[in-house]
C-alpha cells in the first residue's frame, strides 16, 4: 500500500542525514513542477550523492553526481512510502514549486 507522510520541519535535518547514507547507492530523477515553469526534468536517473538541510538558512540541498540542486525556503516535505520502502520525496517551496526526488529503486527505511 502506498502512503504519504509529511515530515515535520524540526525533523528535516536528522531525517535527511539518516536516509542520505543509504540513498548513496541509488539513482534519482529530479523533477520541478510549477504553474510558471511547467513540468521540467532537472536530472534524469543520475547517481545520488546526498541530501542535506541547512536549518539556519532554510535551504535543502540535493547532491547528485552532476549537480547540486538547491531548494530555497522549503515549506513542506512529503515522502512516498510503499511497505516501508521509500519511493520519492516531494518538496513544496515558497514559490509553490513542487520539487520531486524519485528513486529508481525503492529504498528500505526504518527497522
Amino acid at each position: 500500500m502506498i502512503r504519504h507522510y509529511i515530515i515535520e520541519r524540526n525533523y528535516w535535518k536528522n531525517y535527511f542525514d539518516f536516509i542520505s547514507k543509504d540513498m548513496r547507492a541509488q539513482q534519482v530523477e529530479l523533477e520541478v513542477v510549477g504553474l510558471d515553469l511547467g513540468d521540467q526534468i532537472e536530472e534524469e536517473w543520475v547517481s545520488f550523492e546526498g541530501i542535506s538541510y541547512d536549518t539556519k538558512k532554510n535551504i535543502l540541498f540535493v547532491h547528485t553526481a552532476t549537480i547540486k540542486h538547491t531548494i530555497l525556503e522549503p515549506l513542506e516535505i512529503v515522502v512516498e512510502d510503499e511497505d516501508s520502502m521509500l519511493r520519492s520525496i516531494a518538496v513544496k517551496d515558497r514559490l509553490s514549486h513542487l520539487q520531486l526526488i524519485k528513486l529508481r529503486s525503492p529504498l528500505q527505511i526504518g527497522e
